[in-house]
């Protein structure tokens, strides 16, 4: 089947939504590489299989693409750079960063997901309307679906491994989601670990074996990407920041910020500013 890319931005609108897809793209075997890209559009993407593992640096940390599908979601400013790269079956859509705030609402998150009938559903529809894009409210209906597929692979990552005699992946990759719709809480391990029968040393050793960072700095950096989004993105007041990360204290907070990124939240925050006005001089 070919790969094909849907520029939708201009189509007109019947009705009002608050997310307009600018370009939506069906591709069955995609094999871009990013290479140090700064990414300029919001991405929701759904990859539905690839054929190897794939291996993607966003902002410096590092994302273990594998078991697909999988949902990823990324957001303007963010530095993108493969490590590996896989040729993959994917649907994506990418939106103009002018909804930033409004695509923040729906509290996407990456995630991987079960295909459930109601997905499989979802993705054949957007699939026969691809196909008449330029077809009086196929525009509106396809903004609709992409956020009830969104919303439908979150809540599919919620379910269990179907299949009988669960390996200690599969265990491992539960607590992963949990940890991926989680990580700005604060949760007792224990009492997580006991919903899925194991114990803290069968989950350090089994962690061990799936993943090559600890279960701690796996959190770490999905608060640290957090931060520094929330820092480019908003006018949240860094104790703000620091609670919408989990951090109940803004000097902590900092101090872990200014160890990990190499500059405190407010510098980091200036720093960028700066960086996203002399690029802006450029183009003028």
């Amino acid at each position: 089947m070919d790969n094909k890319t849907y520029d939708l931005k201009d189509c007109q609108r019947y009705h009002d939504f608050p997310l307009n897809i600018s370009n939506a793209a069906r591709r069955y075997a995609n094999s871009f590489q990013h290479r140090k890209n700064k990414l300029t559009m919001i991405h929701l993407c759904f990859v539905l299989s690839e054929e190897e593992d794939e291996i993607l640096e966003i902002d410096g940390v590092k994302r273990y693409d594998i078991n697909p599908p999988f949902m990823r979601v990324t957001y303007p400013g963010m530095i993108a750079h493969h490590l590996h790269s896989s040729r993959r079956n994917e649907l994506f859509f990418t939106y103009d960063c002018s909804f930033l705030e409004a695509f923040r609402q729906f509290k996407f998150s990456d995630c991987n997901f079960q295909m459930t009938e109601r997905f499989s559903g979802l993705l054949k529809e957007v699939e026969d309307l691809l196909k008449q894009t330029d077809s009086p409210g196929v525009a509106d209906r396809l903004d609709r679906l992409a956020v009830m597929m969104g919303m439908e692979a979150m809540l599919a990552a919620l379910e269990p491994i179907k299949e009988t005699g669960k390996t200690g992946t599969d265990r491992i990759y539960q607590v992963e989601k949990y940890f991926q719709f989680h990580y700005t809480e604060n949760f007792d391990l224990e009492v997580i670990l006991r919903k899925y029968g194991m114990s803290l040393r069968t989950f350090y050793r089994e962690w061990k074996m799936a993943f090559s960072v600890s279960p701690a700095n796996y959190l770490l950096n999905l608060r640290m990407q957090e931060a520094r989004q929330l820092l480019r993105k908003t006018n949240s007041r860094i104790y703000e920041v620091a609670e919408a990360c989990g951090y109940k204290n803004e000097l902590y907070f900092s101090r872990i910020f200014s160890r990990e990124n190499g500059l405190t939240p407010l510098a980091f925050r200036k720093m960028y500013t700066k960086n996203l006005s002399a690029e802006s001089d450029k183009t003028l």
